[in-house]
């Protein structure tokens, strides 16, 4: 059964899916401080009726702490993962869980006016999280959980009195601990009682740090998926892993997860370290990240190499880029991106498209509502500005942060720094407004990806991707030699559409090419050893798939005459067109700049062209019909591809 099918047949008590969506149970999310007596961070998780964690660290400032709160000692008792400060009740700051999210009271640790904040939601569920409470004894003591699997990391703090964070990491084993409010580790005397953790229970000894006689006591465990987890609509997918790996003769180094990660938290094994994390939210890929110290209350900090960034299935510590994470043993623990496997499936367009002008003041310069309830925000934007003749358009994603290229050009990958991704409702951080230029944002699930690649000059070079669908249309460039770019449609040709290939920069007609794309399927997509797409160099993919209900890759033929009629499945908001099997140009057309019935508003992506007048045709309520009759649109005989989306 298809994921729209089983979850709308879940939502009316039909079934229930095989496994728990990672959207539900997790979420890394950003917001923006407003100051006030009251501000809602809307995730989607139900922290109400299941319990679960809370971690919020104001972003841009330092001396502000890394506040933690959870449901079993009361929402409004908060320990700072920084401090060995005993617990404290901060009513003013994390005060309400709720059904789809949390709330803060007005304090400027986690409400500023304005200020940026991070936060992670940990909703408790089985072979993902758990919290326990308990006293101590003062002997050693078995503490009860309920994950159903062997943890892979805990973290304890003592709630009554001053005592270090004392965290469990599988890969240390019972005989060692690290702390997380500060750099240390101890290898000499086991808080654990040299015992492992089981499916039920972990063992603390008596140690004033984790069962002093009489204190108090919080536990955050973490599950280690190992492929016995049973997650996503079929409820076989992992999501969280905790493990180690090691840095050697100063090379990135590739850490096989099996999934993308949107979370990770890591630090050196054997020797002091701080502990670094990193999450898709705030932003990190292979040009760029932002990191925090969970065991300081230092702003975060924007690098612009690369250092540790995501892959389809894990993730790449570079640390030829800083001193501070070269050759050495690392653990950490990593939690899955919602993806086409184990994401929540859509429903309503609005969930994952948003289309529209900028604003007249403020950030984000493009803004909506839309994701804002979402485990992420924007994940790609294809923009440009309709009434200007000499801008240029330009496509960007998240994972390449403030790095964009243009569809119009060849050139290689340009930077602009107000390309921003850190919120969580919309894109790009200039401030004094701009309403003239127009963007399409989407977000990344069974109909969308981005990704970024290295090239390798080898035929059959295998790229993977997190769509869980077979990708119908890829674009590609190269980010550092100036290529023209390389699309893929599965409607290019009728019997052999990976022999072909168009260029988004230009408007010509498809060329013969059997060394591009050459194979697709539900988990990559395959390149040959053309040097425009597979050269030793750092590309861009960004790829397209038919979702039922919401967007379609297709084809049709021109006729030449008014009445040319396409079936969707859907009413669409938003198309591209370009004639593949002859010269014309890629538009694209949207109902809020004009798309219903004549005078249709065309925007050129392959060229600075402001948007035309055209009779394209009109949206219905299935599809789209085509009443013009120009050569870009419909001629007689010419083959035509498309993406729509609702």
């Amino acid at each position: 059964m298809d994921p729209l099918t089983r979850q709308n047949l879940s939502a009316t008590g039909g079934i229930a899916p095989d496994g728990e969506y990672i959207d539900n149970i997790f979420s890394g999310r950003v917001y923006v401080g407003n100051g006030s007596g009251i501000r809602l961070v809307r995730n989607g998780i139900n922290l109400a009726d299941n319990g679960g964690m809370t971690w919020v660290k104001y972003r841009n400032t330092s001396g502000d702490h890394q506040h933690v709160n959870d449901s079993e000692r009361g929402v409004t008792n908060t320990l700072f993962l920084d401090q060995n400060d005993a617990s404290s009740v901060k009513s003013d700051r994390v005060n309400q869980y709720d059904n789809d999210g949390f709330r803060l009271g007005s304090n400027y640790r986690v409400n500023a006016a304005n200020g940026k904040f991070f936060s992670a939601t940990f909703r408790k569920h089985s072979k993902f999280f758990d919290v326990v409470t308990w006293t101590g004894t003062g002997t050693d003591k078995n503490v009860a959980h309920n994950l159903g699997s062997a943890p892979g990391m805990i973290w304890v703090k003592c709630t009554s009195d001053v005592a270090e964070w004392c965290v469990y990491h599988r890969s240390l084993g019972a005989t060692k601990y690290v702390y997380m409010d500060n750099s240390g580790i101890n290898t000499s005397a086991g808080v654990w009682a040299n015992t492992e953790p089981t499916s039920t229970q972990f063992t603390v000894r008596d140690n004033i740090r984790v069962n002093g006689s009489g204190r108090t006591y919080v536990a955050y465990v973490f599950a280690h998926n190992d492929g016995d987890a049973e997650f996503g609509y079929a409820g076989n997918q992992d999501v969280i892993k905790c493990g180690e790996y090691t840095i050697s003769a100063s090379q990135p180094t590739t850490i096989n997860l099996g999934f993308e990660p949107s979370f990770i938290i890591v630090r050196k094994k054997n020797s002091g370290s701080n502990w670094w994390v990193f999450n898709a939210d705030r932003g990190f890929g292979p040009y760029y990240f932002i990191w925090m110290y969970a065991n300081t209350s230092g702003a975060e900090e924007y690098k612009t190499y690369k250092g540790v960034y995501p892959i389809a299935t894990g993730f790449i510590h570079d640390g030829t880029n800083n001193g501070q994470w070269g050759n050495d043993d690392y653990i950490y623990m990593a939690i899955r991106r919602a993806d086409g496997y184990v994401g929540k499936p859509t429903t309503t367009s609005s969930d994952v498209f948003w289309k529209g002008y900028g604003a007249s003041s403020g950030t984000p310069l493009y803004r909506t509502t839309n994701f804002s309830n979402a485990s992420a925000g924007v994940d790609m934007v294809l923009n440009g500005f309709p009434s200007n003749s000499s801008a240029n358009k330009y496509v960007a994603g998240r994972l390449a942060g403030q790095y964009h290229v243009y569809p119009n050009l060849n050139n290689t990958k340009n930077q602009n720094n107000n390309s921003h991704w850190d919120y969580e409702n919309g894109w790009n951080a200039y401030s004094s407004g701009d309403q003239t230029g127009y963007s399409y944002l989407f977000r990344r699930g069974k109909g969308l990806d981005t990704l970024n690649y290295k090239g390798n000059n080898s035929n059959g070079h295998v790229i993977n991707h997190t769509m869980n669908s077979v990708p119908e249309m890829i674009w590609c460039k190269d980010t550092e030699w100036a290529q023209d770019w390389v699309v893929y449609h599965k409607d290019m040709d009728a019997s052999n559409p990976l022999n072909y290939t168009l260029k988004l920069n230009t408007d010509g007609a498809r060329v013969n090419n059997t060394d591009m794309v050459t194979a697709v399927s539900k988990t990559s997509f395959t390149i040959g050893n053309n040097g425009v797409i597979n050269s030793a160099n750092d590309y861009y993919a960004f790829l397209f798939s038919s979702v039922e209900g919401l967007s379609k890759c297709g084809g049709y033929t021109g006729t030449g005459a008014s009445g040319n009629t396409v079936t969707l499945g859907f009413q669409p908001t938003f198309i591209i067109t370009k004639a593949a099997s002859s010269t014309g140009y890629w538009y694209a057309w949207d109902t809020l700049r004009g798309w219903a019935a004549g005078n249709d508003k065309g925007l050129p992506l392959q060229n600075t062209d402001p948007q035309v007048d055209m009779d394209f045709g009109a949206p219905t309520s299935t599809g789209f019909t085509i009443s013009g009759t120009h050569a870009d649109i419909n001629a007689s005989g010419v083959n035509y591809i498309y993406y729509a989306h609702a």
